[in-house]
């Protein structure tokens, strides 16, 4: 019986070759259907509309202190390394607090709904989800992200 060693690199790029090979052919019929990634993480790419907004937003935002960058993968604004935004398909999540003023508001708009990136019904209770249908909120949901964001670095850390 032949027992050949395979190192631990190419057991992880025979898998990874397998899982793109799948990806590339799936069905996405039902891509998009949560706010996040939907369960075969497949590729989701920006609306054209969406990221042109998203590149006037990281342009409006720079002198601010925040930069474009990832998360999850997809494109983001941070904040001193921290995600303040993320953008996924038509949709941008930000980061503005749970229970705040923002965020009941927020949650009025058409389709805005508790940022769930797993899609597993498990939504990260800081952040909302708000569809391209409200994209003129998007700015102002920037700004309060970004608040939040410099409101809580200026909180004591409990020990």
């Amino acid at each position: 019986m032949n027992m050949r060693k395979y190192s631990a690199s190419s057991i992880l790029r025979r898998m990874l070759r397998q899982v793109l090979a799948k990806s590339l052919f799936a069905d996405h019929s039902t891509q998009g259907a949560v706010a996040g990634f939907d369960g075969d993480m497949s590729m989701q790419f920006p609306t054209p509309e969406a990221m042109k907004e998203f590149q006037r937003l990281t342009r409006a935002l720079l002198g601010e202190g925040v930069a474009a960058g990832k998360m999850f993968g997809k494109d983001a604004l941070k904040y001193e390394a921290k995600a303040i935004a993320c953008l996924l398909e038509d949709t941008m999540a930000f980061k503005v607090g749970r229970e705040s003023e923002v965020m009941l508001e927020a949650l009025k708009h058409p389709g805005a709904k508790l940022f769930d990136p797993s899609g597993q019904g498990r939504p990260f209770r800081d952040w909302v989800s708000v569809p391209e249908s409200s994209i003129e909120h998007w700015e102002t949901l920037a700004r309060a992200a970004l608040s939040a964001a410099i409101d809580a670095e200026d909180q004591p850390r409990e020990a």
